[in-house]
Parts: structure tokens; sequence; C-alpha cells
């Protein structure tokens, strides 16, 4: 704990949670190093979330006993646990409607122009915050409704909008060609990132 702290740093909640689960793991076994057949079967006891923590707590603790030269790197074999991934809820109908209501009434007009038309986008398109950050003009299909990414892997896709996203991107771009920063929006990663956090602070809005 100490090596850990001094060379990475850790929180105090994070030093509470460690010394959890090296307490749960000592009371399953309080005689014998566990073998990997122990830990799987220990980790086996724990909830997807909590699995994956322990098992990230006692890969780090082998790997600091190889580095040490105390001992091979026990648990080796074992492989890193898979939590379950749940697709994000959309925001409903009306929700839209309240959110635009809010943009309108607490952006001036460019802002919220501009804010509606990154929303519409991400809800009609499904595309990841970084393919949103590098929409350029060029890489809207107009006569396809589709808008040309680059996603994982730098393998390139199409994304596809709605009625929605089209006359508000098509009222936004009219208005405001001339745009820095590459993309359409004016708008980096970070920035679309803070202005959606702090949409969803003041509507409660997801």
């Amino acid at each position: 704990m100490e090596d850990r702290i001094n060379t990475k740093g850790l929180t105090e909640a994070s030093i509470i949670t460690i010394e959890c689960h090296f307490k749960m793991l000592l009371k399953t076994y309080p005689d014998r190093f566990p073998t990997s057949d122990d830990m799987t079967a220990f980790l086996g006891t724990k909830t997807p979330g909590i699995r994956r923590r322990v098992f990230e707590t006692f890969r780090a603790f082998a790997r600091w006993l190889k580095k040490r030269g105390i001992m091979p790197e026990p648990w080796a074999d074992i492989e890193k646990p898979r939590v379950p991934k749940s697709l994000p809820s959309a925001p409903s109908l009306e929700q839209v409607q309240s959110l635009f209501s809010y943009i309108d009434s607490h952006f001036d007009p460019k802002v919220a122009l501009r804010n509606k038309t990154i929303v519409a986008v991400l809800i009609e398109s499904g595309l990841r915050l970084t393919e949103l950050a590098s929409v350029t003009y060029s890489s809207i299909d107009w006569q396809e409704h589709t808008i040309r990414v680059w996603g994982k892997g730098q393998k390139e896709g199409k994304a596809p909008f709605g009625s929605a996203s089209e006359a508000l991107l098509k009222q936004w771009l009219s208005e405001h060609k001339s745009i820095s920063g590459g993309n359409i929006w004016g708008l980096n990663k970070n920035g679309i990132q803070i202005m959606l956090k702090r949409l969803k602070v003041v509507t409660g809005i997801p």
C-alpha cells in the first residue's frame, strides 16, 4: 500500500476499498495463500461490477509480488472479468422538448441554435462524442441523410440523421458558415462535453 501511495497515489476512498478487498480475501482463506482456483471461486461470489474492481486490486498486488521478486506472478491465468454493458437510455420526446425549451430561454439565439443542433444530432445519429466533434461540412451527405465518420480502429462509417437534425443543421450552417476550429460547431470535444454536462445538471435530463 505504501509503494502504491508513494508512486501512483491513492485517495482515501481507494485505500479503504483496497483494504476491504484484502479483508474479504483473508476472511475466506485465512490459513493459506489462495490458488488460481481459489481466486476464481472468490471472484465468483461478487456481483459483476465489484468482481471487476476486486480483480484489479489483486492483479496489481500480483504484479507487485513479481516485481519485488517475492514470487512469480500469481493468478496470471485468470481472465479479466467482463462487466455487462447496457445501452444508455435515450431521452424521451417530452424530455427533448423540455431541453430545447430550456436552451432557448437561457442562451442567446446563436448559442441556443448550436446547442440544439448538437443535441439533435447526438440523439438521432448515435454518434460518439469524439465523432460528433469531428463533423465537418464535407462529411455531411444531404442526399443520403448520413454523416461520414471515422470510428474506432480508424474505420470509416456512416451515421444516419433524421428530419429534426436536418432542419437544425441547415439553419445552423446557413447562418454560421464561418466557423473556426475545423468542425462545424466551433467547439472541441471537451467544450461539447462541458456544455452537455451543464445541461444535465440544470435540467436533470441525462
